[in-house]
């Protein structure tokens, strides 16, 4: 009887003070969720033979970090990204919408995405596509991601595209790449009123690049071969835009001759629009490119 009155009280004691039982378990952190997950889009919903079409990566960034552009400014390492295709397809370059500025600390600045990016590739299929009725594309990546704290990260991304019948011809499908697309570089010749020279000495030149005075222009480097960059400066006149960038040649044996290549970014109040300049300084002989 001692025994099971003595079994009873413990149990009272128990329930009134749970901390002497034994120690419960903590609940499981949750794991927290990618920096960046990715995508692959196409940009057709069927493919015939021959088609030319976009096929993208995108890149969604959780809130406040980023990755970086191909050049990615004065710190960072550019983002990477590649595309295998089917036998017989043609994949070109990987396309880079144009970045933004990310002041960092110490007035550094680099370039790169926040939230959302697409990365590009153009597709062309074959004349003759056999006997397929579909078509896989994989996307492989390697990024740079950054807050205050950055991380490397990699991944694949897939896509099938099936083939274009009669009932189902295929038609583009666009919407998906977003404002990527538009921040797709146009060739330099398509903004009206707008040209390049180089000006300055042989040992100090400068690159200038004038349009008209409708936005905010900035230039984001990609390539400088043969020089280095010292200053820049902008200012307005008679309703054009002058964009100077003094260089300080640094000539190497496999670049003898300066060459800048890059974006001339011109921000409007309805977006911005990005325009690919490559220039290359002229020998004293030689008549200047514009």
């Amino acid at each position: 009887m001692r025994t099971i009155l003595t079994a009873v009280a413990g149990s009272l004691l128990l329930s009134l003070f749970p901390s002497a039982a034994a120690p419960q378990q903590r609940p499981e952190a949750r794991p927290e969720p990618p920096r960046v997950r990715l995508q692959l889009l196409g940009g057709r919903d069927a493919i015939a033979p021959g088609d030319s079409f976009l096929v993208g990566l995108r890149y969604k960034l959780s809130p406040h970090w980023h990755i970086y552009w191909k050049n990615p400014g004065d710190s960072g390492l550019a983002t990477e990204a590649t595309l295998e295709a089917p036998d017989g397809f043609e994949v070109g370059p990987l396309l880079f919408p144009g970045p933004m500025r990310l002041p960092q600390p110490g007035d550094l600045v680099n370039f790169g995405y926040e939230d959302e990016v697409v990365l590009f590739w153009t597709v062309t299929a074959p004349d003759e596509l056999g006997d397929a009725t579909v078509f896989r594309f994989e996307a492989r990546s390697k990024w740079l991601v950054c807050r205050e704290e950055c991380e490397r990260g990699d991944g694949k991304a897939a896509l099938t595209i099936p083939r274009s019948t009669q009932e189902h011809p295929g038609r583009e499908v666009l919407e998906a790449f977003g404002a990527s697309l538009l921040r797709l570089p146009k060739p330099f010749m398509n903004l009206a009123g707008a040209e390049a020279r180089w000006e300055g000495s042989p040992d100090e030149p400068v690159l200038v690049q004038v349009a008209p005075a409708t936005g905010l222009y900035r230039f984001y480097p990609e390539l400088e071969e043969g020089v280095e960059f010292v200053r820049e400066s902008v200012e307005t006149l008679d309703e054009r835009c002058f964009l100077r960038r003094w260089y300080s040649l640094r000539p190497t044996l496999d670049h003898p001759v300066p060459r800048v290549r890059g974006l001339l970014a011109v921000e409007r109040k309805d977006g911005t629009a990005f325009y690919d300049l490559d220039l290359t300084r002229p020998r004293a002989h030689e008549k200047e490119t514009r």
